[in-house]
C-alpha cells in the first residue's frame, strides 16, 4: 500500500477489504531496537485506530523491529536459489509484510489494539 503525503490511500484500502473480506487487520508497529517508541510509532497506532473506526474490524499491532532484517535474509536465500534476480524496495517491503503477518499468525509480539 502507498501513502500520499503521509495519508493512507483509503480507496485502495477499501478495494482490498472488499476483495479479501478479512476478519481482522494487522499493522506493523515500528519500534526502536530497544523496544522504545519513536515518532512513527504514534502514526502507526493512529492508522490502526482509523482502520478500526472505518472498517469495524479488530486491528492487531505487531512489533516489526526485525522484519526488515528477516526479509533481507529471505531475499538473499531466494536469490541464492535462483528464485530472485534483483533486489528492490517493493520486494523487500512485501517480504517484510509477510514476516509481520507470520508473526501475528504465530501470536508472538502482537497485541490487539482496537477490538470491535
Amino acid at each position: 500500500l502507498t501513502a500520499h503525503s503521509g495519508a493512507p490511500d483509503w480507496r485502495e484500502l477499501d478495494a482490498l477489504l472488499r476483495a479479501w473480506s478479512p476478519q481482522a487487520l494487522v499493522v506493523g508497529l515500528p519500534l526502536d531496537g530497544d523496544g522504545s517508541e519513536q515518532p512513527i510509532t504514534r502514526a502507526a497506532r493512529g492508522f490502526a485506530g482509523q482502520m478500526h473506526q472505518r472498517y469495524g474490524l479488530d486491528v492487531y499491532l505487531c512489533d516489526e523491529r526485525h522484519s526488515s532484517q528477516e526479509a533481507a535474509r529471505r531475499f538473499a536465500t531466494q536469490r541464492a536459489a535462483g528464485q530472485r534476480r534483483k533486489r528492490d524496495a517493493a520486494q523487500l517491503d512485501a517480504l517484510a509484510a509477510a514476516v509481520i503477518l507470520e508473526s501475528w499468525l504465530s501470536e508472538t509480539s502482537c497485541t490487539r489494539t482496537c477490538a470491535t
